[in-house]
């Protein structure tokens, strides 16, 4: 959890949950949540360790925000991303 002020976007606060070892097989699984006074970004994002017993491992992060200024009112942004790594 924790909070902020920067020029652009205002007061901010965030917070942040995880779980490392996700119903004991080592997989993670992350949530977070930024909010300031012109925007608004969560992000979820799992990683599964070992894909198939191997040592590869694999995540998928999805994103959204909206963004509020003057110059980009209700401005949404997503995107699904994903990752793998021997």
């Amino acid at each position: 959890m924790g909070a902020g002020y920067g020029g652009y976007e205002g007061a901010t606060g965030t917070i942040q949950v995880a779980q490392n070892n996700l119903f004991g097989t080592g997989r993670r699984l992350v949530g977070s949540l930024r909010i300031s006074s012109i925007a608004t970004y969560y992000d979820i994002r799992f990683t599964e360790p070992r894909v198939n017993d191997t040592l590869i491992s694999a995540g998928l992060i999805f994103s959204s925000g909206n963004m509020n200024t003057k110059t980009t009112p209700g401005t949404a942004l997503e995107a699904l991303s994903g990752l793998v790594s021997p």
